[in-house]
């Protein structure tokens, strides 16, 4: 039947049977893998300028954690991860159909720059700034600060999850949005 698949799990065969009564007939079929693509852990003054992300899984069904006292939960993931890392700069990427969150900023991130971006369409919140609270009183500086997210054109946020936003931040200190 048009717009049917089956997937055979003794041949490890996928069959699909396209709706080519809507005009979708001989188009590309895409089938995401990664929910990550970028990941940068302990590193300094690295700059990505100028790429396109794009269909990455929906993690949805993945792992969300409350940061903070409230009832709001995040995915710690994204499309693009930067943790415990300085003077990382994303700027002038496309973040388009991105299945969870956009850009994270994970614990002890600081002096990164988040700028002149798109994100289109995506599964969760387009920037995720998230620390720790390992050291109740801060000094153990797991927390982003710092950094700065301007100029990025952020719509069409939360195809699948529930809350999201443009910008979501806990734990953090001195970020500039």
């Amino acid at each position: 039947m048009s717009g049917e698949w089956y997937f055979d799990p003794k041949e490890l065969t996928l069959s699909l049977w396209p709706n080519t009564t809507d005009g979708s007939a001989g188009k590309e079929v895409v089938a995401p893998l990664l929910s990550t693509i970028v990941r940068i852990e302990g590193a300094k003054d690295v700059t990505f300028n100028g790429f396109r992300f794009t269909e990455t899984r929906s993690t949805f069904l993945d792992m969300y954690e409350v940061p903070s006292g409230g009832d709001w939960s995040v995915h710690r993931g994204a499309t693009f991860e930067i943790i415990d890392s300085s003077g990382v700069e994303v700027s002038d990427c496309v973040f388009d159909q991105v299945g969870g969150n956009g850009v994270l900023l994970s614990n002890a991130v600081n002096q990164s720059l988040v700028a002149g971006n798109e994100f289109v369409k995506c599964g969760d919140s387009a920037v995720v700034s998230v620390g720790s609270s390992d050291g109740i009183d801060g000094t153990a500086q797991t927390y982003p600060r710092g950094n700065v997210i301007k100029q990025n054109h952020m719509h069409e946020i939360g195809i699948f999850g529930k809350q999201t936003s443009c910008y979501f931040q806990a734990l953090g200190q001195n970020n500039t949005l």
